[in-house]
């Protein structure tokens, strides 16, 4: 089988440092088992001596593939470390010495990242959720385990302000959270976010769009503009009912007996004023 399987059949992030060892040593060690090479980087096998040449000859030359395999799936600025190494293991542990977080130093080191990563707010969350993913992989590995509620409240913890009314619906549950629910929730919230923008051009427009519709029934000089549009002192405002000063059409004390009028018109229709168009600006929230 390992004959079979090119070096480039698998495809996954380059090791690029400390910052994707863990999530990289975990996908490499994959692909070596996945061609039947991982007993290469692994110091508890003896490779064969000389007594048995043709195993020896096999072993030095899936050992040459194993080293290939690793050195195809490092970056370009990493190589350097292992261009020298001639065997498998050699590179695997030079790799590990350099990237790998151990001992409690390591181990805060992870914590401290773990819990203090916070998303960007202008970047989707897929890459946020896959690094936090990470570094739960690099604890694990250091032998801390992050348990499964734990890990879906400091992702909701690392979400930006945005996201306030969404954390605090979702930590409302009775039951604990799970990743698997959280991950699911929060995508689907963002995809709907992304569908739904709160564009303020979008108001805008619809704004102008319900202007230039209501202005239609009123007479030109009481067209509703954006410099006539927003609430007058009643004191400076002339009654376009009664022609008095001093009050608003709408509270005009002639208006009743108008309005038992208009109950009686039998076409039932309603007249719109400026009062009715102008001075109701609060009743929306923008």
């Amino acid at each position: 089988m390992a004959d079979t399987i090119t070096a480039n059949a698998f495809r996954i992030e380059p090791l690029a440092g400390s910052s994707n060892y863990g999530a990289w040593k975990v996908q490499m060690m994959d692909i070596l088992t996945e061609q039947n090479l991982d007993d290469h980087v692994d110091d508890s096998v003896t490779p064969p001596d000389d007594s048995e040449a043709s195993k020896k000859k096999a072993w030095i030359k899936n050992d040459r593939r194993a080293l290939s395999s690793i050195r195809l799936r490092v970056a370009p600025a990493v190589v350097q470390h292992v261009q020298g190494e001639t065997t498998a293991l050699g590179a695997w542990q030079m790799l590990s010495h350099l990237f790998e977080l151990k001992g409690q130093m390591g181990l805060v080191l992870a914590r401290h990242k773990f819990y203090s990563t916070r998303a960007n707010p202008e970047e989707p969350l897929e890459p946020h959720i896959k690094l936090m993913r990470q570094i739960q992989g690099e604890l694990t590995s250091l032998g801390h385990m992050v348990d499964d509620a734990d890990f879906a409240v400091t992702l909701l913890s690392s979400l930006s302000s945005q996201w306030d009314p969404f954390i605090r619906a979702a930590l409302a549950s009775p039951t604990a959270p799970t990743s698997k629910t959280t991950i699911s929730s929060i995508l689907t919230e963002e995809a709907r976010r992304n569908n739904h923008p709160a564009d303020n051009g979008e108001i805008a427009l619809t704004v102008r769009t319900a202007t230039r519709h209501v202005n239609r029934f009123v007479p030109k000089n009481h067209a509703i503009t954006p410099s006539n549009s927003h609430t007058r002192p009643a004191n400076s405002a002339t009654c376009h009912k009664c022609g008095g000063r001093g009050h608003f059409a709408r509270v005009c004390p002639t208006r009743d007996s108008d309005d038992k009028e208009g109950e009686s018109n039998q076409n039932g229709a309603h007249f719109f004023t400026e009062s009715d168009l102008v001075d109701n600006d609060n009743d929306y929230a923008f």
